[in-house]
């Protein structure tokens, strides 16, 4: 049943009819009458809505109680005209609104309507469909601690004050798609059961989406966030969370979230200071082609499947480290204008970090790479760090430019290391290093001096080139065909070898021990 088609005589003449009276004798007691006129209307229609309110609100029984604003419907007296429907299409409202604590039974449309002053449709539930898409408020809106069962839209609406959806359940899809907020906006705590879209809007002062559950498909993509933005420690038990395309114009903190789903943040633009440390990716994240313009920490994160940050450029220092890397992860063809920090991290898959500008210094100390780890044609410009890493894989290094001091101290290398065709402009130390698998130095180029192998353990049964670049300022001082100061696997050492695996308990230690009793026998 449609109870109501809402009156609007007179609303398109309320702005001219609230401001200053014409000076012409004549058209100012017109002007006097029309005001009067409105007075009486607004007097009419503040009426009409506090009777539907009075007949729309729930109340508690006798006994019931609750922490949330909306009881159990069990514990819930719906209003005399509750399920009655409702449609309010296109009405403009010059006068606060009020229909908080209503029980809505069947659908109910606010859609086009305007909001000269504050709107309040907190606490309360909509047990059908809901629309209030393509709406314009003035002042601020509560749509706070609500229920909705149905499907609900919010599309295409301009917020000017604060807007308020905190602390409300959602059961069926909903569409907040291409809104304004000009004011501040709050979505925190709120539970998605279905689709969510709120991708395409923007937000104009502090926009908090912290604490949400989404159960379903969460889009978010193509947002512009104009000033802060809380997003931290949500869950996305979808199979997509999108936040591809959004540009955060000051800081973003999406720290402590968890994404059950794939998760796309690919080709978005952070100019503030962007916080996603403490994560954890079930499915595959796009990270690819991004830009940050200040600093950037995902630290301490867990990616359980494919990892790609290719493309993408670092104004600031950025924090990659800490974290787990499940999948295949791309590192490719990324700019590091100040520091990046990648120590700590272990990768199980492939990682490729080849093609990579770092201006300043580069730290992927004391990792773990279980896979093949590619670091080839990267210019390096400030002090880098390979140091204490354990390479149970392949790993290339070939072709890269080191402008500055380069440590690659106390790694373990399990396979092949391909460590030619660079050029080391300063020192180099790769002294206290374990080579297992074949290694090769072949076409490097040292200019500052020549480097440190010293402490160094290599194996015989495998195919070892220390040769370096015809124009390479200075050459590898080889002693029995091995780096000065550095010794081969014993027989004994051979033999153990070849019963553990990096995998095994106590292998580092191991490792680790054959440098310290080569330092005991040179005493």
């Amino acid at each position: 049943m449609l109870l109501c088609a809402f009156p609007v005589p007179l609303a398109a003449e309320q702005k001219r009819l609230l401001g200053d009276a014409p000076e012409d004798l004549e058209q100012m007691r017109r002007f006097r009458a029309e005001q009067a006129e409105l007075e009486a209307e607004i007097q009419v229609r503040e009426r009409i809505l506090s009777e539907i309110h009075d007949r729309v609100r729930w109340q508690l029984r006798d006994g019931a109680g609750g922490s949330h604003r909306v009881p159990a419907e069990a514990d819930m007296l719906t209003g005399a005209w509750s399920r009655l429907s409702y449609n309010f299409s296109g009405a403009t409202f010059f006068y606060p609104v009020d229909f908080s604590e209503s029980a809505w039974g069947e659908k109910v449309s606010f859609r086009g309507c305007t909001y000269r002053f504050d709107a309040d449709f907190g606490a309360s539930l909509y047990a059908a469909d809901a629309v209030f898409s393509g709406s314009k408020y003035g002042e601020q809106v509560r749509f706070s601690d609500s229920i909705y069962r149905g499907y609900v839209s919010f599309a295409g609406s301009t917020y000017g004050g604060e807007a308020r959806f905190e602390d409300s359940q959602y059961d069926g899809d909903v569409d907040f798609f291409g809104s304004t907020y000009r004011g501040s906006v709050t979505f925190a705590n709120a539970s998605y059961e279905r689709r969510v879209r709120l991708s395409g809007s923007t937000y104009g002062l502090h926009a908090d989406l912290s604490g949400c559950v989404y159960r379903d498909q969460a889009l978010l993509s193509g947002c512009v966030y104009a000033a802060d933005v809380s997003l931290r420690e949500c869950q996305y038990r979808g199979n997509i969370a999108d936040f591809s395309g959004c540009v955060y114009r000051e800081n973003a903190d999406l720290a402590g979230s968890i994404y059950e789903g794939a998760t796309d943040f690919s080709q978005s633009v952070w100019h503030g200071k962007a916080r996603l440390t403490g994560c954890m990716y079930f499915k595959n994240v796009n990270f690819a082609s991004s830009t940050y313009r200040e600093r950037a920490d995902f630290g301490g994160s867990t990616f359980n499947r494919d990892t790609d940050f290719s493309g993408s450029t670092y104004h600031k220092a950025v924090v990659l480290g800490d974290s787990v890397y499940g999948g295949q992860t791309n590192l490719s063809g990324c700019t590091y204008l100040m520091g990046a920090y990648l120590s700590g991290n272990t990768y199980r898959g492939n990682v490729n970090l080849s093609r990579c500008c770092y201006r300043g210094d580069a730290d992927f100390s004391e990792s773990t790479y279980e896979g093949s780890a590619v670091f080839e044609a990267c210019d390096y410009q400030g002090y880098t760090y390979f140091n204490e890493c354990l390479h149970r894989g392949f790993v290339s290094f070939s072709g890269s430019t080191y402008a500055n001091y380069t440590n690659f101290y106390e790694s373990i290398y399990c396979g092949k290391a391909n460590l030619g065709g660079c050029v080391y402009k300063k020192y180099p130390d790769f002294s206290s290093a374990a080579y297992f698998g074949d290694v090769t130095v072949a076409g490097a180029r040292f200019s500052e001096q020549a480097p440190s192998f010293a402490g160094c353990v290599f194996n015989p049964d495998r195919a070892n080139d220390f040769t370096t670049a015809d124009e390479s300022e200075y050459s590898i001082k080889l002693v029995d065909g091995y780096p000065e100061n550095a010794r081969v696997l014993t027989v004994s050492e051979l033999e153990h070898l070849a019963n553990v695996g990096p995998e095994d308990k106590g292998f580092t230690r191991w490792v680790r021990g054959l440098n310290s009793r080569r330092r005991r026998r040179s005493r």
